[in-house]
């Protein structure tokens, strides 16, 4: 028998596939990582949720409509919430796209 392997939860409960966690969260229950995720297309959030990282990561391309999700991780120990991917330089390094810096014009 295979072992389940669950990549989020969305308050207890927990999913194999992160498509159906971003189909069960809301704003009052976001998604919380339980595995590294690599996305196979890019990832669009058009409701207001909140992904918490925690010290996995999701690579590949996330993008965040004006819905008012959030993305909180941690960077060297920091934890910094994401509001608007358009104020972060995308960073492609060892096969990880990063959020790594905010970028004025």
């Amino acid at each position: 028998m295979v072992a389940k392997v669950y990549v989020a939860k969305v308050g207890d409960v927990k999913y194999e596939l992160l498509t159906e966690a971003y189909a069960a969260a809301n704003e009052t229950t976001g998604i919380e990582l339980l595995s590294n995720i690599t996305l196979e297309s890019t990832w669009k959030i058009e409701k207001p949720i909140n992904i918490t990282l925690g010290n996995y990561t999701i690579t590949g391309t996330v993008e965040l409509a004006n819905t008012g999700a959030t993305i909180t991780g941690a960077e060297n120990g920091v934890t910094e919430v994401i509001t608007n991917v358009a104020d972060y330089k995308v960073v492609y390094e060892n096969g990880v796209y990063k959020l790594v810096a905010k970028v004025y014009v």
